[in-house]
């Protein structure tokens, strides 16, 4: 075989392996604003997850939401809307918690967002409904409209993360 021949077959090949494994890795993006932005007792981040066009399906993967409390306070979680997740209060220390969305049982197809374009949405307060600080808050984008949030990592159930 002529020597730019064999160079022609071996790229096409190294092409055809690079864009299959390319389709093969999920391609999510998250976005989230802060429903309650000037209430200063309670945050109530509203977040929904994209899988892009073009993207492979997901399944059973969970995202994490991270904050801050104040003077050792205790945070209390109220879910107000996630149909296809289960919520839960992790503690991280030194004041670090982190909501972890859990979809078990769910796929996300490409180009389909979960739950929905309006999104999920939980509450965070204290146990004495004491003033809460939005700004300390990781994954808090301080946003009154929905926005790219990096800040909410997403992974997979073998703990691969794909987002964030």
């Amino acid at each position: 075989m002529h020597k730019s021949k064999l160079y022609a077959l071996i790229m096409a090949q190294a092409l055809i392996g690079f864009t299959a494994a390319m389709a093969a890795t999920p391609i999510v993006k998250v976005f989230s604003y802060e429903e309650v932005l000037a209430t200063q007792n309670l945050s109530k981040p509203r977040i929904y997850i994209q899988n892009l066009a073009g993207s492979v399906p997901i399944s059973n993967f969970y995202y994490y939401y991270y904050f801050t409390t104040e003077n050792n306070k205790s945070p209390v979680l109220e879910d107000y809307y996630t149909p296809n997740s289960v919520p839960t209060l992790e503690i991280l220390g030194n004041n670090n918690y982190r909501i972890k969305f859990t979809f078990l049982g769910i796929t996300l197809q490409p180009g389909q967002i979960l739950p929905n374009a309006s999104g999920e949405v939980i509450g965070i307060r204290y146990t004495d409904w004491s003033a809460l600080d939005k700004t300390n808050d990781y994954s808090n984008n301080i946003n009154t409209t929905f926005a790219l949030n990096p800040n909410i990592p997403v992974f997979l159930a073998d703990g691969t993360q794909i987002y964030g």
